[in-house]
């Protein structure tokens, strides 16, 4: 697929400020965007993949210009990243927290920051947009749930002529937009006069062409906490060997099974097993006899005690998790402290229905799966059974009686 040369001069914004409601408790104190996969912010994935397509100018946008400075500092020199704060609420106030980078005259492009993707789906949009000759272009993706998404209508020729905000009416086929736009700079004015997205999208539909670019591969937008496992899934397919770092320390008595990710001064005890696909983050210790297996994603300096099992699951960086713990389907913050002979259970009873909830597949059945979702620096007391789909607020000790 070929990387348009003239989009090197291209500006990009990057959206990374939104407060992540619908990702609490995990976002409460800490920006969803800079949430860890596979040993990176979520943002990351984004600012990689515009790279990669030659944008050097990006624009992102937050709340806390100096947290995302410290926690993007390797892109220093890569690229000019120029950190913006954003000064109003929404969507809407991001995007013209960055309107003042952009000419009247010239085309930008727009992703939001909670998406991950590959690298070919920024290449379609491109692509799209300068093969079709259009004003501009937008990404949309094939979905079977739109509820919660935007809605493209499409014309004939296969361009935008509206967008739909969480439609109610099922079609045969149905895409969403995918969170990533070619736009002309006249499109900063329109927002600021109508101060709402979809119907600023839609105006420039009427008045312009707007290419649909249709990218059919997997594709995360990380909006709520289990998004973050059915992302690491997808990035860990795409491991085809095992890559263990020199500094590593791996007990000869230690069962390693690949594709896995073994990042830099991790620790693997005795008789420890790790079955891939699964990333191991920098600093962090297993125990003895302990089991992380099926998609998980063990974040930097992580401890998992002797003879506990993690399964499917996110942890994120600095959280413990004791001896004869059984962790499965779960999502876990910062700094938590997950006390030994802890049991999290994952099947979630029969009828129950959670949104953009993809079932796992266990012996040929389609099983819905969703353990704990546990805030940042909370504590789980010793020998607890927790049920699933259970949420734990960030900062909580949870015991017997839920305090």
């Amino acid at each position: 697929m070929k990387v348009i040369n003239e989009f090197r001069s291209l500006k990009a914004i990057v959206l990374a400020g939104g407060e992540g409601r619908e990702m609490r408790p995990l976002s409460e104190g800490h920006p969803k965007t800079l949430l860890k996969l596979l040993g990176k912010p979520i943002v990351s994935y984004a600012l990689d993949a515009i790279a990669s397509i030659g944008i050097k100018e990006i624009i992102i946008v937050v709340n806390d210009v100096e947290l995302f400075r410290r926690s993007l500092s390797n892109y220093e020199g890569k690229m000019e990243l120029r950190i913006v704060k954003q000064d109003k609420p929404e969507v809407e106030g991001a995007i013209m927290s960055a309107a003042k980078f952009i000419d009247e005259g010239e085309v930008f492009l727009l992703a939001y920051g909670d998406i991950i993707a590959p690298k070919e789906s920024y290449k379609i949009l491109l692509n799209a947009y300068v093969d079709r000759g259009g004003d501009g272009a937008i990404l949309i993706t094939p979905q079977k749930e739109v509820s919660t998404y935007g809605v493209p209508v499409l014309d004939e020729e296969y361009s935008v002529e509206a967008i739909v905000e969480k439609p109610k009416v099922e079609q045969e086929i149905e895409y969403a937009v995918a969170g990533a736009y070619v736009l002309p700079g006249s499109f900063m004015s329109i927002l600021e006069e109508t101060w709402n997205m979809t119907e600023a999208l839609n105006r420039i539909s009427r008045t312009s062409k707007i290419i649909a670019a249709l990218w059919s591969g997997w594709w995360v937008d990380v909006g709520y906490p289990w998004d973050l496992i059915t992302a690491a899934e997808h990035l860990l397919k795409g491991v085809k060997k095992t890559i263990i770092s020199n500094s590593a320390q791996i007990s000869p008595r230690a069962i390693i099974e690949g594709p896995v990710i073994i990042d830099d001064n991790v620790k693997v005890d005795h008789n420890a097993v790790i079955k891939g696909p699964v990333y191991i983050g920098r600093n962090a210790y297993v125990g003895t006899g302990s089991i992380i297996r099926n998609y998980s994603s063990i974040e930097d300096e992580c401890i998992i005690g002797a003879y506990a099992e993690v399964s499917r699951s996110v942890i994120q960086p600095r959280t413990s998790i004791g001896r004869l713990c059984f962790v499965g389907d779960s999502i876990i913050g910062r700094s938590t402290v997950i006390e030994p002979g802890v049991t999290i259970s994952n099947v979630l009873p029969s009828g129950v229905e959670v949104s953009r909830l993809h079932p796992v597949k266990v012996r040929g059945k389609l099983v819905p799966k969703l353990g704990a979702i546990i805030g940042n620096h909370s504590r789980i007391k010793a020998h607890m059974l927790i049920q699933p789909g259970t949420i734990i607020k960030s900062g909580q000790t949870y015991s017997c009686s839920g305090e």
